[in-house]
């Protein structure tokens, strides 16, 4: 889980690989995002881009994937920027983002 840059979004993922976007304030949920592979996807890193409104996930299915933390004009919630499949041999384990530098780095 982690909480976006004003503190006023909770960004949480589940072991079924769920992605999901709750407001603080009133407790609601505002997105469901694109999911990992329910099989082998749990979530093992959440990073929240900033100014970019991105979300970055990373799962045990060995996939990278940067998400939009915004709805499109059709009001899809599934908006998945980029998504990098097979970035490691072994499921990510830990991840972190430096928005400042523009950089993922996962370990597996």
């Amino acid at each position: 889980m982690i909480f976006d840059e004003h503190h006023r979004k909770l960004i949480l993922g589940s072991h079924l690989g769920e992605l999901k976007v709750y407001d603080l304030q009133s407790g609601i949920m505002t997105l469901e995002l694109e999911e990992h592979n329910s099989a082998d996807g749990e979530v093992s890193f959440i990073g929240y881009g900033g100014e970019d409104h991105t979300i970055i996930t990373c799962g045990w299915d060995k996939v990278i994937k940067v998400h939009m933390d915004e709805q499109n004009i059709n009001g899809a919630h599934k908006l998945v920027k980029r998504a990098r499949p097979e970035c490691h041999k072994k499921d990510i384990i830990c991840g972190a983002y430096a928005h400042h530098l523009g950089l993922i780095a996962t370990g597996s």
